[in-house]
């Protein structure tokens, strides 16, 4: 679940930059 997170927040931040 928290790997999830993690890469759900990567994307998030990736499509942010």
């Amino acid at each position: 679940m928290r790997d999830l997170l993690k890469v759900v927040l990567s994307l998030v931040l990736a499509d942010g930059i």
